[in-house]
This record gives C-alpha cells, structure tokens and sequence, in this order.
C-alpha cells in the first residue's frame, strides 16, 4: 500500500461494510438460482434479530441503531469501483459473468422491514427488526444492521439505567475519546440521547442529528495560566454564563472554593480525576456553603 485512507465508510462504499462470507454466500445464492431457473420471487427469506437471553446483571434492553438502519438498506449500493474489486478476486472465478455485469450493477435492496421504534424496551425472544426479501438482499444485509443495532442499544440500555437512577440530573455523554472509531462516537451520541441524555461532547453528533454539544476545559488550558483562578476569569470573560470549569487540576476542594467567585453566574464545575464521588460531595458544600447552590457538578 503505497498511499494514506482513512479507511471509512461513507454512501459509495457502505455496502461492503459487511463479511465476507455474506458476499460469497450471495453470490453462490445467485448461482444457483441462474443455474436452476430458480427466479427471485421465489426465493424469499426472513431475517428476524432478537436475543435469546439478558446479559448479566439485566432485565431489559432499550432499542436503538433503526434510523442508520434504514439508511443502508434505501442507499447501499454496488458501484463499479466495488463489482471490479470483487470481480478480480480469485474465489468468485466460477460465478457467471452476468452476476457482475448486470446484477450488481442494478442491484439496490428490494425488502421489507418490521421494527419497534427506537427507544422502546424489549426482551428476550422478541423480534425487534424482521427484514424479507430475496435471500441475496437479506443476507447481505445481515452484518450491516447487526452493527449498527447492537451497538448503539448496547449504548442505549446502558444510558437507560443512569437516567432511572438519575432522573432528574443533567446527563451528558463524554465518551468520544474512548470510543472504537470516530463513528463510534457519533452512535453512542445519539443513542445515549435516545435513552434521556441531555448531550453530548461529539461535534458532528450535533451537526449532523441536532445533538446539543458541551464542553468544559481541559487540565492543559488550566496549566497555560500561571495561576490557576487566571484560567478561570479568562475563561469566564469569554463564556460568561456558559462557563463550566475545571476545578481539579491541583486540588479539587481549594478549585471549589476559587469557583465560588463567579457566584451562580457560571453554568457549572467539573471534577475529572480521583474519588469523583467522594469530590463531589465535599465540592457541594462549598458551594452551597458559598450561596453558588445553583452551580451545576460536571463529573
């Protein structure tokens, strides 16, 4: 490999966002079918994604990932960068030609869909999506929607649970730098905000789907400063009321008490490291104790 990619997915490749073998098996489903007679509207299948059991220490999950679902199955399509690609790979070598000049190219996903909606609860055994169609676009899409759907309700049942016991808190996901890719971030985003949150630290998130995004500081804009409560009237002379600081780079409770100078003029201050629990606590008596009991605790 001779030049840099980013490797992701975007509209003109999403349709190989899938296995392999979903690829082989279609194109022997095609095969076989040509070499039998067999016409696809008598070759339906039915797909139907439910779970079997809870995982540990559940009882129910939140639904989510729908939306990017359907996307792919109205706009996947095979582009003749992807039908050479596959064209040239040895195993398809005794796959009928017609397969790759005139199937492929006019392929789009003839299918139909049944599915709760997104936010729901559900449980074991319950089908959540049932997709129909010929077997060659149900199995294709087969990787595609597991993706998507298992991920973001994994993310969804998890935020479902903080928000029941936190249900009257401002919740925000904070997750975008742990996540397994940029696209990672984006789905948990938003199926966090399927599940109650308020929003998210994901830029794109609110760009692309209307997600609020909010930040705070960062240890390093805190450390620019000579002196701590420096970083916090700059920051405050710019955000004013918006202001969120971060109040543990040197010492979480001496932060606190710095903070108190703003009175309930700024939005909130974050605690990010130690024992967030225990922090918080003795950052609410400060503050409280300072008349700042409007001041929100990002932790």
């Amino acid at each position: 490999m001779n030049f840099m990619s980013s490797g992701f997915v975007n509209d003109s490749n999403m349709i190989l966002a899938t296995d392999f073998y979903q690829l082989t098996m279609g194109a022997a489903y095609y095969q076989y079918n040509l070499e039998n007679n067999i016409d696809k509207k008598n070759d339906i299948a039915t797909f139907e994604l439910f779970i079997r059991k809870f995982p540990r220490n559940r009882n129910y999950l939140i639904f989510a990932g729908l939306e990017q679902a359907v996307q792919y199955l109205l706009n996947a399509r095979f582009t003749e960068r992807i039908i050479e690609f596959l064209r040239e790979k040895e195993v398809f070598k005794n796959i009928d030609s017609s397969f790759f000049d005139e199937y492929l190219p006019k392929f789009k996903f003839n299918v139909d869909v049944w599915a709760m909606k997104e936010g729901n609860f559900f449980f074991p055994n319950e089908p959540v999506m049932k997709v129909q169609g010929p077997i060659f676009h149900a199995q294709i899409a087969e990787t595609y929607l597991l993706n998507v759907i298992n991920f973001q309700t994994l993310i969804a049942s998890k935020a479902s649970r903080i928000k029941t016991v936190a249900p009257d808190k401002v919740l925000l996901e904070f997750g975008t730098r742990r996540s397994h890719s940029p696209l990672a971030g984006v789905y948990a985003a938003r199926a966090s905000y399927i599940a109650g949150f308020n929003g998210t630290s994901n830029v794109i998130a609110d760009l692309e789907l209307g997600i609020n995004s909010i930040g705070t500081m960062a240890h390093s804009f805190v450390q620019k400063f000579d002196d701590e409560l420096d970083s916090f009237n700059f920051y405050y002379k710019i955000y004013d009321k918006d202001s969120i600081l971060l109040i543990d780079t040197y010492n979480t409770e001496i932060g606190a008490e710095k903070s108190c100078k703003f009175g309930n003029n700024i939005k909130g201050v974050r605690i990010d490291s130690g024992d967030l629990i225990e922090h918080a606590k003795k950052v609410r008596k400060i503050l409280d104790k300072n008349g700042c009991e409007k001041v929100l605790i990002v932790a």
